[in-house]
């Protein structure tokens, strides 16, 4: 399988507990959770730039947006603009999936 690199340190990132992707907007970023603590620390910004995609959090977000999306999605509650809410709820959820298939299968799972 092809490596995955830390877009901090440029090592190769062995294993998946180490391994944390976050996003700025619409990039996906690959970064060691050492390396990610270091550029959360050098970000200074009123809001943080980079969040994390993985993880319990991540999991989490996408899980209860998917839900939220599909509630909104599949009745008829707000109508248009729930249907609009819905689209927007599934950005997190696509990120989601897009850091799986991108980096996460790509990295050994050692438990």
């Amino acid at each position: 399988m092809d490596s995955v690199y830390c877009r901090y340190c440029t090592k190769d990132v062995e294993e998946r507990q180490q391994l944390v992707t976050a996003t700025n907007y619409f990039r996906i970023l690959p970064y060691h959770r050492r390396c990610f603590e270091k550029v959360e620390e050098e970000t200074i910004a009123l809001t943080r730039s980079f969040k994390p995609v993985n993880g319990l959090a991540g999991n989490v977000t996408a899980f209860v947006l998917l839900a939220v999306a599909l509630l909104f999605a599949f009745t008829p509650l707000l109508s248009m603009i729930g249907n609009v809410i819905a689209v927007l709820c599934l950005y997190p959820v696509v990120l989601r999936v897009i850091s799986y298939f991108l980096y996460e299968r790509r990295v050994t799972n050692n438990n």
